[in-house]
């Protein structure tokens, strides 16, 4: 039996922490509400400090990333099919801190936020999302993390790949 969904209080409002409701540990391709660019590791490189960007959704495994479960609740990391890299940071996690490929992964909370997307809080610092910068649908757009305004820019859709 799965245990119950945790609430969490954030800027003001109630989100609610759901596990694995139609999210499997698995390949996913991961697209942004806002704009429909796909989450990317620039040319599907190996080495530790690639940018993550959005661009045009196309069939590589660049943009295919893995979603798996670790620990207890709802943490999840996400690394790379092509490069092998986790989802991880330039430097600390604060405003506009740019997403890279790395061998250290940034664990996640994922949130429903509506219409079969999600947000992925930084599960130690769950003030801070994924966020596409700017709305930007323009190729190698930088992913960033970004205090969680509950934007489209910030929210993403999975789709088993």
């Amino acid at each position: 039996m799965a245990p119950p969904p945790a609430v969490f209080s954030l800027h003001s409002s109630t989100l609610l922490l759901t596990m694995s409701i139609g999210l499997k540990a698995g390949h996913y391709r991961i697209r942004n509400v806002a704009t429909n660019s796909a989450l990317d590791l620039w040319g599907g490189a190996t080495e530790a400090g690639t940018q993550v960007q959005g661009f045009g959704s196309h069939d590589g495994d660049n943009q295919k990333w893995r979603l798996q479960w670790v620990g207890t609740g709802n943490r999840a990391t996400l690394s790379n099919v092509m490069g092998g890299t986790y989802i991880g940071v330039s430097g600390n996690i604060q405003n506009c801190a740019k997403v890279v490929g790395s061998t250290t992964a940034v664990h996640f909370l994922l949130v429903a936020a509506g219409n079969k997307s999600w947000a992925l809080l930084v599960a130690d610092r769950p003030e801070y999302v994924l966020d596409l910068h700017g709305s930007c649908s323009k190729d190698e757009t930088p992913v960033i993390f970004y205090k969680n305004n509950a934007t489209n820019n910030q929210k993403w859709y999975f789709e088993r790949a």
